[in-house]
């Protein structure tokens, strides 16, 4: 029988880093607050919301900054995000709006939760879009300078991520091929190396956290 480990709840104080286990630390950055104003028609009422900061980072260098917001109905926020194939859901402002702090859930996805998007070559300079409309584009491989009879030198993979509504990034990823480790994360994707011809392509099997990262204001 399988267990699924539950959830760990974290109050964030900002500037102060909070272990979330297993290597994953958050840092409240900073909670903006806002009022909305109402629209010409009464689809668009009066309401108010939030937005956090919050700054992810792992024991491997890497690290993400996280918006999370939570709107008053019939808004939309964004009251889930990803890191490192960990969920983080704001739960609750804490603390008061002079000092305020932010509750979160924080959980790593369990197999079934990840949805199965397949496996497709990834050929240089040309993008792979993917359901949640992203698109993925390989730009080169390379290799870190390891010492003499040292471990095998990872394997780099330089990536530039694309998705409507949000910024551009390129990032490189370290893949241990020679440990075994081929997995790496993007946000709410995780993707794992099957093959390659260096510097040429590279077949990934895709998968896609099965919950929606947007969620209504509904706790």
């Amino acid at each position: 029988m399988n267990h699924v480990k539950p959830p760990s709840m974290l109050e964030l104080e900002k500037g102060e880093i909070t272990s979330a286990g297993d290597g994953i630390r958050l840092k409240l950055l900073g909670i903006t607050f806002e009022q909305i104003e109402p629209g010409p028609s009464p689809s668009y009422p009066a309401g108010s919301g939030a937005t956090a900061r919050v700054e992810a980072a792992d024991d491997f260098g890497r690290q993400a900054t996280l918006p999370l917001s939570y709107l008053s109905d019939p808004y939309h926020g964004e009251r889930i995000a990803f890191f490192q194939g960990y969920r983080i859901r704001w739960v609750d402002l804490g603390a008061t709006p002079n000092n305020p702090s932010l509750k979160v859930e924080v959980r790593k996805l369990e197999e079934g939760e990840w949805q199965d998007l397949g496996s497709s070559e990834w050929k240089l300079d040309e993008p792979v879009k993917l359901p949640g409309d992203l698109a993925v584009t390989f730009l080169a491989h390379g290799h870190k300078r390891t010492e003499v009879d040292g471990p095998p030198s990872p394997l780099l993979v330089q990536l530039r991520y694309e998705q409507s509504g949000r910024e551009t990034v390129e990032a490189s990823e370290r893949l241990e091929t020679e440990e075994g480790r081929h997995t790496w994360f993007w946000r709410e994707y995780r993707f794992v190396l099957a093959d390659h011809a260096y510097g040429e392509w590279m077949r990934v099997r895709a998968y896609r956290a099965s919950e929606p990262v947007r969620l209504d204001s509904t706790p």
